[in-house]
């Protein structure tokens, strides 16, 4: 969606991981990753439109999808975490953000 940095990379849950990017105005996390399918690692650049990593198979599911999250916060992920338990309903910090026009904006430039 943007340049950015790779925060970290790690697994992430049923069999499948994620992708943190620091993209300077916003975070995002990217998850559901197939782990043999992952092209960057933690601490490297990575420039808008770049193939990140291939979207994996949850263990036990018949279906795939990209997990996407947006925080709008420069906090980054190691400092606090973006999962935080006892937080309902999401279980995320409170900067989680509605993707969507993001989304349309890289979509649309």
């Amino acid at each position: 969606m943007a340049d950015g940095k790779v925060v970290q990379v790690y697994a992430f849950y049923l069999g499948t991981w994620v992708i943190e990017v620091d993209h300077g105005s916003f975070i995002a996390r990217y998850g559901e990753v197939k782990p043999t399918g992952l092209k960057v690692k933690g601490n490297q650049e990575v420039k808008r439109g770049q193939l990140l990593g291939q979207v994996g198979k949850l263990q036990g599911l018949k279906s795939s999808m990209l997990h996407l999250e947006m925080y709008s916060s420069n906090k980054s992920p190691r400092d606090e975490g973006l999962t935080l338990r006892g937080r309902p309903p999401y279980q995320r910090r409170s900067d989680l953000m509605d993707p969507t026009a993001s989304i349309d904006k890289a979509v649309m430039e």
